[in-house]
C-alpha cells in the first residue's frame, strides 16, 4: 500500500514538473518574441502587396525635406506637399500597403512640421500635428489658389523681429519667425493655427473642396482610415450608424480598441497566472522572472498602442487618450524594470561564496539597491510626467532652488545652535 502511494506522489509530482517545464518553456518563447517586437520596427513585418514595393521605397528615397528658411518657401513647400499627400493617398487606396502607409505618413509628418507645435505636449504633438495638418489641407482645398511670390524669400527678409507676421490671404492663419526654442530661425505656421484652422474650416466647410479624391473633407474621410490590416472591404461593410463619431473616432474604433484592450488585460492576467506561486532557488532568479515579465507587458503595450495608431487609426480625443495611457504605462513598466534590474545585480553579488546571504554586508547591498533603484525609478518617472505635461522637472528644479535658498537662510542659525551645543 504504501508503495503504490509513493508512486502516485512520484506521478503526481512528475506531472507537476513537466508543467511547470511546458508553462517555462512557452513563457520563455512568448519573452522571445515580445524581445523581437521591442528590438523591431513592427510595420517591418508587413509586407502586403509584391507589386510597386520597389517603386515606393525609391519614392521615399527621393522625397524632399521641407525648408523653412522663408514665408515664401513655407507656403511653397506646403502646397508641394498637399499635392504629394493627394497622390500618395490615391496610390494607397489602389492597394494598402505598408511602404504605401509609410510613405504617406512621412508626407504628413512632413506638413505638420510646418506647423508650430512648441506649446503641445509631447505626448500629443503627434495627433495635434496630423489633424491640424489635415484641416490646413481642408482650408486650402477651398480657398482661392495662392501666389506663392506674394510671399518674401530669405533674401528680402531683414529686420525680422517677433511682431513681423504674413497673413494666408482670405484666412486667419499666419506664418510667423520663430524667435526660441529649437526651431529658432524657421518660419512655421504660428501655434494659433492649432486652435485657429478648426474653426475657420467649420466656417467655409460649405464651399466645395478641390481635390482629385471622392471626398468631401480631409478631416472626416481621415477618421475612417485605416492601416493595411485592415481590409477596406471590412471598412465598407460597417453600419453607418456605427461610423459616427465618439471622441472623435468613429464607434466601430473606439469598440475595437475597448475590446482588444480587454483581451489584451486577459492575456496579461493568464501569463501572470504562469508563474505565480513559483519556487525559486534564490532573490535572483525570482527577480528575473519578474523582469521577463515585465518585458513581455512592454511589448504588448508597444504592439498594441502601434496598432491602435497605425492600423485601428484613432483619431481625437480618442486617439489623445490612447497615447497619454501608453506614455504612461510604458513610462511605468520602464521605471519598474530599472528598479528590478538594480536589485538583480546586487543580488548575483550576494550570491558571492563571500557574502552570507542574510549577513550585514548583505543587506547593506539591499539597502544600496533599493536606494539607487527608487532614484533612477523616480528619475524615469518624472521624465513621464513631463511628456504628458506635467511641469515636473522644473517644479524639481524649483524645489533645488527653494531648498538651497532656504539652506543659505537658516545656515547663521545652525552654527550658531552647533557653537552652543559644543561650548
Amino acid at each position: 500500500m504504501g508503495s503504490k502511494n509513493r508512486s502516485q506522489t512520484n506521478s503526481f509530482f512528475g506531472q507537476e514538473k513537466m508543467r511547470r517545464f511546458a508553462n517555462t518553456g512557452l513563457y520563455l518563447a512568448i519573452v522571445t518574441i515580445c524581445f523581437y517586437v521591442l528590438t523591431n520596427n513592427p510595420t517591418a513585418a508587413q509586407q502586403s502587396g509584391s507589386h510597386s514595393d520597389a517603386s515606393v521605397a525609391s519614392e521615399l528615397s527621393q522625397i524632399q525635406h521641407v525648408r523653412t528658411d522663408s514665408p515664401r518657401q513655407t507656403i511653397a513647400n506646403f502646397l508641394r506637399l498637399q499635392d504629394e499627400v493627394e497622390t500618395a493617398v490615391l496610390f494607397y487606396l489602389e492597394s494598402k500597403t505598408s511602404d504605401k502607409l509609410e510613405h504617406l505618413n512621412l508626407l504628413l509628418r512632413q506638413v505638420a512640421e510646418l506647423i508650430d507645435l512648441g506649446d503641445v505636449r509631447a505626448s500629443a504633438r503627434r495627433e495635434v500635428g496630423e489633424v491640424t495638418s489635415l484641416y490646413l489641407l481642408d482650408i486650402f482645398g477651398r480657398i482661392e489658389p495662392l501666389n506663392v511670390g506674394g510671399f518674401p524669400n530669405i533674401k528680402s527678409v531683414k529686420g525680422i523681429d517677433d511682431s513681423m507676421r504674413w497673413v494666408i490671404p482670405g484666412t486667419p492663419l499666419q506664418i510667423v519667425h520663430i524667435e526660441n526654442g529649437p526651431r529658432e530661425g524657421e518660419f512655421l505656421f504660428s501655434g494659433r493655427t492649432v486652435q485657429a484652422a478648426p474653426r475657420f474650416f467649420q466656417a467655409i466647410r460649405t464651399k466645395s473642396l478641390n481635390s482629385r479624391l471622392n471626398i468631401d473633407s480631409w478631416t472626416d474621410a481621415a477618421r475612417q482610415f485605416t492601416g493595411p490590416w485592415i481590409p477596406s472591404s471590412f471598412v465598407n461593410a460597417v453600419p453607418y450608424p456605427l461610423r459616427s463619431l465618439w471622441f472623435g473616432t468613429p464607434i466601430w474604433k473606439v469598440i475595437s480598441v475597448v475590446v482588444l484592450s480587454a483581451t489584451v488585460l486577459l492575456t496579461l492576467a493568464w501569463l501572470h497566472k504562469l508563474v505565480e506561486g513559483r519556487k525559486f532557488e534564490n532573490s535572483f532568479t525570482e527577480i528575473t522572472w519578474k523582469i521577463l515579465h515585465l518585458i513581455v507587458v512592454l511589448s504588448i503595450i508597444y504592439l498594441l498602442h502601434w496598432f491602435f495608431t497605425d492600423q485601428i487609426d484613432v483619431s481625437g480625443r480618442t486617439a489623445n487618450i490612447v497615447d497619454t495611457a501608453a506614455t504612461i504605462f510604458e513610462y511605468i513598466a520602464w521605471a519598474w524594470i530599472f528598479w528590478l534590474a538594480i536589485r538583480a545585480f546586487f543580488e548575483w553579488i550576494i550570491l558571492s561564496p563571500h557574502i552570507p546571504d542574510e549577513s550585514i554586508d548583505a543587506n547593506l547591498l539591499r539597502l544600496l539597491a533599493a536606494s539607487i533603484g527608487f532614484v533612477g525609478a523616480f528619475v524615469i518617472l518624472a521624465l513621464g510626467g513631463q511628456e504628458i505635461g506635467l511641469p515636473i522637472l522644473s517644479l524639481l528644479a524649483g524645489l533645488g532652488v527653494g531648498g538651497i535658498a532656504v539652506a543659505l537662510a537658516i545656515r547663521p542659525t545652525l552654527e550658531n545652535l552647533i557653537g552652543g551645543i559644543i561650548l
